[in-house]
C-alpha cells in the first residue's frame, strides 16, 4: 500500500492567487503545498536517469567547461580521440563551425 494517498491537481495557470494571504510577499512559502512528485518519491517509485537500464550501444558524452580567465590559444586532441571508447572530441572551435552559436 502507498504511503500517502494520491492526490489530483488542476494544470497550473502560471498565475498566483494570493487573496487572503496573510503575508503575500512570502506566499507560497508560508502555506503547504503538495508538489506533484511527492508521493512517487516518497514511496520510492520515481524513477531517475540512474535507475534507467544501461544498454551497451549507449553513447555517454562529458563536458569540460573553463570560465574566461585566459585565451586558449590551440586544444591538441589527439590523445583524447585515441583513448579506448572514446568515439569523438569536440572543441568550441568545431561547433562553431559546425553554426553552432556560442556566444
Amino acid at each position: 500500500a502507498a504511503a500517502a494517498a494520491a492526490f489530483e491537481r488542476p494544470l497550473s495557470s502560471g498565475a498566483w492567487d494570493i487573496a487572503g494571504a496573510s503575508h503575500a510577499p512570502e506566499f507560497p512559502v508560508s502555506k503547504p503545498m503538495h508538489k506533484l512528485s511527492a508521493l512517487a518519491q516518497c514511496t520510492g517509485a520515481a524513477r531517475y536517469t540512474d535507475d534507467l537500464p544501461r544498454k551497451s550501444a549507449t553513447l555517454h558524452a562529458a563536458l569540460a567547461l573553463a570560465r574566461e580567465i585566459g585565451v586558449i590559444g590551440t586544444i591538441d586532441t589527439t590523445a583524447a580521440k585515441q583513448a579506448e571508447g572514446v568515439v569523438d572530441v569536440f572543441t568550441a572551435s568545431d561547433l562553431s563551425a559546425a553554426g553552432l552559436k556560442l556566444s
